[in-house]
């Protein structure tokens, strides 16, 4: 702690070194070179840490934050599948939603998809009062669109 300490305080030292210097010239060409020095003398301070990092120092820093240096692969896979199935729910809810209030009719879509690595709707059920002339045809724009059997259709 004593080490980070003492490297925070040289770069605001610098820093504070730089701006008062910055603040007393007067003359544009000079004041110019100066940002331009102090500029190069606050980034050299700020990175001399990197000077003294090794490997083995940065895997005992890693290991006091516990930070996981490896990502289980399958636990990845896993998020990412899970995510996916998420939004092509969400998106066909909402897609059919849309269609229908389009159309007159007022529902709630409640899909299920199957559970492969590319998950597609399954099957769907139909939350809402439809006359028969919407129910039709939304049924066909299911079947046609998203390639969901009547069957598969439940109307509630």
């Amino acid at each position: 702690m004593e080490q980070i300490r003492t490297y925070i305080l040289s770069v605001i030292a610098v820093c504070m070194l730089s701006v008062v210097c910055l603040h007393l010239a007067k003359l544009p060409r000079i004041k110019a070179v100066l940002r331009f020095v102090t500029g190069l003398l606050v980034l050299l301070v700020a990175a001399s840490a990197l000077l003294d990092l090794d490997e083995k120092r940065f895997g005992q820093i890693a290991d006091a934050l516990e930070i996981p240096l490896q990502l289980d692969q399958a636990d990845l896979e896993q998020d990412v599948q899970s995510k996916l199935a998420s939004h092509v729910v969400d998106t066909a809810e909402a897609y059919i939603e849309r269609y229908a209030s389009e159309h007159g009719a007022t529902i709630q879509a409640k899909v299920s998809i199957t559970q492969e690595q590319y998950p597609v709707p399954y099957s769907v059920t139909l939350i809402g009062i439809v006359t028969p002339e919407q129910k039709a045809e939304l049924s066909q724009y299911l079947y046609h669109s998203l390639n969901i059997p009547y069957e598969r259709q439940v109307w509630k």
